[in-house]
């Protein structure tokens, strides 16, 4: 078998996409607690920023459509995430009110102790740790949703094989994610906290060569004039109804896992534990490369036989189990096996939300249609870090995480019931060009 050459750019961008953001993005969460931010305001601060990104991951998705202009775009996006990402690293932590600099809590973060809303907002370190951050939100949600209409363009009628391009985009983020934490444990050895300073460089290197590659990138954009009605007809279907809604509760649940998985971790292991680091960067190769690398292999095969529903169904069930899981065990090293489930849960949903969207999108609509299911995820990535940040800080992260897998497990059983109705009422799929196997 040859080498895809009209695929491969797109294949090094995913890889160098996310080996750039790897080193980084799983552990923002812990470095702004780092930085002295109580862990439901890190709940609330990712909810404000995940909510003002839609808006423009809705802006940017038509407008690239109207302008032909994705490229473009994209690595604007991408060149503005490596500016915020490495910025991050020279805002100074935050300390509380009558408390010396740099003190420091029992897991070695900054007290946090007396910090309160009002203290935050007369803290310019916050102001430009929120603006770094918000520029980081609304350049990955735009970008992402430009990658997947990029690719579903270069793809064709090929759109059954997304799952093995994105899949070196797992591999990508595996690999930066352990290299990462690796770099990270050895640099910080001596040190009284974390320095992330190896996973800010891998970051903006990595993320400047992908801007490169998307530039150079090659495809054909359609000459189909845009209609909102075409659109609206197709968003809704009832069948297309469902599926978004069921998009926000996945989105929601990954955004439990990377909001609050390591922060979970971190609080059940020792103070100043010396292979933190490697334990979550060893979690995060499990998770991208043992178990979300196979999955996007055969994901297009497993939509192809079983169908979207089935597909989502089996992802809320994965996730509901996943959680439940992640709640029992009192030694994070055994997280390492949880991580497994992680392509049955967030590969398996992902191409299928993606598949879904450019299957139903009117021709000349793909980055819209990807938009569209793009807010959907995001904003109940965004609702879901409001509610688990929440009962995170006031139950306890163990509850927390097994509430939310039982509200996965609820969910996708009344998922399941409304499509069993849907199909006995003989409800069609009008807005499928693929036949959705029942």
């Amino acid at each position: 078998m040859g080498i895809d050459w009209k695929m491969f750019p797109m294949k090094l961008h995913y890889f160098l996409r996310f080996s750039g953001v790897g080193p980084l993005m799983p552990f923002l969460p812990v470095i702004v607690r780092q930085k002295g931010i109580p862990v439901h305001y890190v709940g609330a601060i990712w909810t404000v920023l995940s909510m003002v990104s839609l808006g423009v991951k809705a802006f940017t998705g038509p407008l690239s459509d109207h302008l032909k202009a994705h490229r473009a775009v994209m690595a604007s996006c991408i060149s503005f995430l490596a500016a915020a990402l490495s910025c991050i690293y020279f805002i100074p932590d935050l300390s509380p009110p009558h408390a010396p600099p740099g003190a420091k809590d029992s897991h070695g973060l900054s007290a946090t102790d007396e910090v309160t809303v009002e203290y935050l907002l007369s803290r310019t370190e916050f102001w430009f740790l929120l603006a770094c951050l918000l520029i980081q939100f609304c350049c990955q949600s735009a970008s992402v949703t430009l990658q997947e209409a990029l690719c579903y363009q270069l793809l064709g009628n090929a759109s059954q094989d997304f799952g093995k391009q994105r899949l070196w985009g797992s591999l990508g983020w595996g690999f930066g994610a352990v290299t990462g934490g690796l770099m990270v444990d050895w640099y910080s050895q001596g040190k009284d906290q974390k320095d992330y300073w190896p996973a800010y460089v891998m970051t903006f290197l990595f993320l400047m060569m992908d801007v490169m590659v998307v530039c150079s990138l090659k495809f054909s954009a359609s000459s189909s004039k845009i209609t909102c009605a075409a659109v609206f007809n197709v968003l809704s279907q009832p069948s297309t109804v469902i599926i978004l809604i069921a998009t926000l509760v996945l989105g929601a649940s990954c955004s439990t896992v990377d909001t609050f998985q390591l922060m979970l971790v971190e609080d059940l292991m020792e103070p100043n534990y010396p292979y933190l680091k490697i334990l979550e960067g060893l979690m995060l190769g499990v998770q991208c490369l043992l178990s979300e690398v196979p999955l996007f292999f055969v994901a297009g095969r497993f939509i192809k036989k079983f169908g979207y529903f089935n597909a989502y169904f089996t992802s809320l069930m994965v996730f509901c189990l996943r959680f439940v899981l992640l709640s029992v065990f009192n030694n994070a090293w055994w997280f390492l096996v949880v991580q497994l489930l992680h392509g049955l849960s967030f590969s398996l949903a992902y191409a299928s939300l993606t598949s879904y969207a450019s299957n139903i999108a009117p021709p000349g609509t793909d980055a819209t249609m990807q938009a569209v299911f793009g807010i959907a995820y995001f904003g109940g990535g965004g609702v879901g870090s409001f509610v688990v940040g929440n009962l995170f800080h006031s139950l306890g992260g163990k509850t927390a995480f097994l509430m939310t897998g039982l509200f996965c497990g609820g969910f996708g059983i009344l998922f399941h019931i409304v499509r069993l109705l849907l199909f006995s009422h003989g409800a069609a799929y009008q807005a499928l060009k693929t036949t959705e196997n029942r």
